[in-house]
């Protein structure tokens, strides 16, 4: 092979890796914008519940006040 094509196909291939690696670094970038998006829409929804609501697992569930849940008044 003729030195030209040579040097001609190592530019275009790492034209090729650049362009490669441009497109996964702005994959992650998008990806981890995304999740402090909704990491912050989570924070922000959590601040402001008027509502006791405690977290199992990754579900929110509703919970009682402890005056519920004594059984005192059911003795009488």
């Amino acid at each position: 092979m003729r030195r030209w094509k040579v040097v001609a196909a190592t530019a275009a291939l790492a034209a090729v890796g650049v362009a490669l690696l441009g497109v996964l670094v702005m994959a992650v970038v998008r990806g981890k914008r995304k999740e402090w998006r909704m990491s912050e829409m989570e924070r922000r929804a959590n601040e402001d519940e008027a509502l006791r609501v405690s977290m199992v697992g990754n579900t929110r569930t509703y919970t009682a006040t402890a005056m519920e849940n004594e059984g005192d008044s059911l003795n009488m």
